[in-house]
């Protein structure tokens, strides 16, 4: 800047002593003379081509702010000519407080996806409450960030200029120097909107920084001109996400039914799945409906190993109408990576209808849109999807869509169409598709009262990510319903496994034999030992072992590097439907596959009942009179067709125990009880129910009763022994953590089954409650009943955090396995809270007789 430019002026119309300034000599006059004259070419040849930045190909920041403090852009400096005193004092004005002098950054603080590039913008405020222009800036990146400076401005400028005017150029990847604009610029990213433009005011200048892989810049601005060493630097903060989402679809359910939601988290450089980040579902409008077994209207859902985050939505009565769903990404506090506390990355909102009618035409953020927006229309058409939540590249991956009338009139016109997503490759469809391209259709005709057909679709993942898999019915034109499925897509496993039949078939009859064929290969190039297997199986199978509904598969020895193995499993088939069966292989190495397969059964209806219930309730064997405890229902489906009206009714020595908390359950004329309004083919549904012990009983007991359409259906019971004695006291905090085993000693071959009762025994709630559980060496086939998602590392199964535990509020968990043989097996449980960050341990061991 030159010395007249920046040269203060005051006083009544005389240059104060001491002040003048400096004569200059004949080459420095030269030198500014020049400088002048290129300036004046530089700002015509400017205004007649209307000058602009290069374009920016990149994503736009997801986080931001605008510039700091109220320093004026684009003011004149305070003129050097003599000022003219007034004749009379002039009327005070109330005093505007000044800005106080310093450096300006923005944005300060933001988030942004990695390898995008962001503009940061500084300036150096005077005293006089403008920005300076002609400054001159350092761009640094402090130690220990990631990425690296792209371009630092002032682009426009001719090369010329830069070397006369001292203008910008990067030094190397971490330090460039810069110089505030004397104009006002615009910076475009190529776009054709200038939504995305960044917009350069006099006196500001600016740099681009990018970077390849997550975690923190400091961009330090540093202006050596400034007089005082207190206003000449300030720092701004990127934090670089490499992360995407697909937000649960719009779908449509019956009146007083259930919605499962699915956001499933990814990473945008490779696909693979995000686990431990946070998705917060919240009910914005609609009737009243909830999530949970509690139907709260809001919940934080911590994303599992496959990245997807699930909850269950339920309406609390039955009625027509829809439900926006607001969903938000939320990246936790990370202090290792320099993120303190949590970081909201985007949101979007999703839609759930009750009743009859179309999915309003609501895109979830991050999935692409339907070639064509759904339209009204009022017909009663529902679409129930099923299909894999995870694929791998290569594999195979079979959706199943249900289009079925609940109405009670015959519907004509009705067509079926799904577009096939870019990450799979269509392979085939029963009923044959016509196929346009990526679209496949599907002429359905018309539907008579309570009829289902039936699409299944064969694809291949070529690619990894999450994709949504929808189908669209449509009447007359019009898209009446939609059933959607997310998958997320994982790249080539070292261990893989495959299933087929041995005759190539998936169409069987009731009575008939079937045989699967599993292999099991290793894809890796080191050798796998230690090899679990195991295969869980629907109800209507039948095993010549005479195991119900899970086996163990005998694999002898590990499997060398790109060895193969096969293994035949025959199932006799009891029941008409759809039946299905998981196999499921770990290794010591810490690889795990799993793989479903699936028949259609045929035959006389009255073969089997429609539906077969399996009713389970699982509490401690013991309680302390005084103690309060938890017992978990669970329902299951068992059968091939949707059961309707059930009621859960529980049944319990009131002369020992008396029902303190119901979840899930309603107090109806002084009887708890459950209804369930529908409940799908090999569907779990869970409720849970809080005792208090009054008085010892040995012989307690706990029972459910559950109807269908007001006939028995199928029950539980659970012994429970009241002992005298006080309620165990907490363990150094409000948390109460209880282990037992239910049963010890136990024969060989029998299944080892823990009790766990987790309770708040403060006066004030808990939050971020988090258990996690360690099973003994040497079990297999671990089965856990929980109202809580977990995921599983090893031996270890760490549940999703419970977001608030109230006052006297206990959760419990049943944890099972098999012993691989006689001995004393120890299960450990530990538990921490944002308040009881000090883990609270528990123990239980049972004994296996030989």
């Amino acid at each position: 800047m030159d010395a007249v430019e920046s040269a203060a002026c005051d006083g009544c119309g005389l240059l104060p002593l001491g002040k003048m300034p400096a004569m200059p000599s004949p080459a420095a006059n030269d030198a500014r003379v020049l400088r002048r004259k290129v300036f004046a070419l530089v700002a015509v040849v400017c205004a007649l081509a209307g000058c602009t930045s290069g374009p920016f190909a990149s994503n736009r920041p997801i986080g931001g702010e605008s510039f700091q403090g109220n320093c004026v852009t684009g003011g004149l400096k305070k003129s050097c000519l003599p000022k003219l005193c007034p004749k009379t004092p002039a009327v005070p004005v109330a005093a505007t407080p000044k800005p106080i002098p310093g450096m300006r950054i923005m944005p300060s603080r933001l988030v942004a996806p990695v390898n995008s590039e962001v503009i940061v913008l500084a300036g150096l405020c005077h005293e006089d409450g403008y920005l300076t222009t002609g400054e001159r800036i350092e761009w640094s990146l402090d130690n220990g960030s990631v990425g690296q400076f792209l371009a630092p401005g002032d682009r426009h400028f001719p090369h010329d200029l830069h070397i006369i005017e001292g203008g910008a150029e990067k030094m190397s990847p971490v330090y460039a120097i810069g110089q505030s604009s004397r104009r006002e610029q615009t910076l475009t990213r190529g776009t054709q909107t200038p939504v995305d433009d960044v917009l350069v005011r006099k006196g500001q200048a600016w740099i681009t920084v990018t970077a390849a892989s997550e975690g923190t810049s400091h961009v330090t601005a540093y202006a050596p001109g400034a007089k005082s060493w207190a206003q000449h630097r300030n720092t701004a903060t990127i934090h670089w996400v490499d992360a995407q989402w697909q937000l649960p679809a719009p779908a449509v359910n019956p009146p007083g039914g259930r919605q499962l939601l699915t956001t499933t988290l990814t990473r945008s450089t490779d696909g693979s799945p995000i686990a431990g980040w946070v998705v917060r579902y919240e009910v914005v409008s609609g009737p009243a409906a909830g999530f949970g077994p509690d139907r709260q209207p809001a919940v934080e859902v911590p994303s599992d190993a496959l990245g997807q985050a699930m909850v269950e939505l339920s309406q609390r009565g039955a009625e027509n109408g829809v439900n926006q769903i607001n969903v938000s990404i939320i990246r936790p506090a990370d202090p290792a990576a320099g993120i303190q506390s949590r970081i909201a990355l985007g949101s979007g909102i999703t839609t759930a209808t009750w009743g009859t009618g179309a999915v309003p035409a609501v895109p979830p953020t991050g999935v692409p849109a339907t070639t064509q927006p759904p339209p009204a229309a009022t017909s009663a058409i529902t679409v129930r999807a099923t299909g894999p939540s995870q694929a791998t590249v290569g594999g195979t991956a079979e959706y199943r869509f249900e289009i079925a009338n609940t109405s009670s009139a015959s519907i004509g016109g009705v067509t079926a169409t799904a577009a096939i997503p870019a990450a799979l490759a269509f392979q085939g469809s029963n009923p044959q598709a016509n196929l346009a391209g990526t679209t496949a259709t599907w002429n359905i005709g018309t539907l008579g009262v309570g009829e289902t057909r039936t699409i299944v679709i064969s694809a291949q993942p070529r690619q990894t990510g999450a994709v949504q898999f929808c189908l669209d019915a449509l009447v007359a034109g019009r898209v009446a319903a939609r059933g959607c499925v997310a998958t997320t897509i994982a790249g080539n496993q070292p261990l893989d496994i495959t299933i087929r039949t041995d005759t190539g078939a998936s169409q069987y009859r009731v009575g008939d034999n079937v045989t699967f064929i599993v292999t099991l290969a290793n894809r890796g190039a080191a050798p796998m030992t230690n090899i679990s297997l195991s295969d869980t199986f629907d109800a209507g199978f039948q095993h010549d072992s005479g195991a119900q509904r899970e086996i163990a598969l005998p694999l002898s020895g590990g499997l060398a590097a790109s060895e193969s193995r096969e293994i035949r499993i025959l199932f006799g088939i009891t029941r008409a439907g759809r039946l299905c069966h998981t196999v499921t292989a770990t290794t010591a190495q810490g690889h795990t596959a799993t793989r479903q397969a699936c028949i259609d059964a045929t035959g006389d209806a009255g073969a089997a009942a429609p539906g077969a219930l399996d009713v389970r309730v699982s509490g401690p064997p013991t309680i302390n009179v005084g103690q309060k405890a938890a017992f978990l229902v669970e329902v299951t489906n068992n059968g091939a067709a949707p059961l309707a009206n059930l009621a859960a009714m529980v049944d319990f020595d009131a002369n020992s125990v008396e029902v303190t908390n119901l979840m899930g359950f309603a107090n109806v004329n002084s009887r708890a009880v459950w209804r369930i309004a529908r409940i799908e083919p090999r569907q779990t549904l869970r409720a849970q129910i809080e005792f208090t012990a009054r008085a010892p009983n040995p012989a307690s007991f706990v029972a459910i009763v559950v109807t269908e359409n007001d006939r028995p259906a199928g029950g539980a019971r659970a012994n429970v022994a009241v002992i005298a004695g006080g309620a165990p006291v907490a363990q150094g905090g409000q948390l109460d953590l209880q282990v037992s085993d239910t049963g010890d000693p136990i024969g060989r071959g029998d299944e080892l089954s823990y009790f766990i009762s987790l309770q708040n025994r403060g006066g004030a709630p808990e939050s971020d409650v988090v258990l996690e559980v360690t099973l003994p060496e040497g079990v297999t086939l671990p089965r856990v009943q929980s109202l809580h998602k977990y995921t599983q590392t090893g031996r270890t199964f760490r549940f999703n955090p419970i977001a608030t535990l109230r006052p006297t509020a206990t959760e419990t968990f049943v944890i099972r396995a098999r012993p691989s043989g006689p001995g004393k097996y120890e299960l450990q449980a530990t538990v921490t809270s944002r308040t009881s960050p000090q883990p609270i341990t528990q123990r239980a061991d049972t004994t296996v007789n030989p």
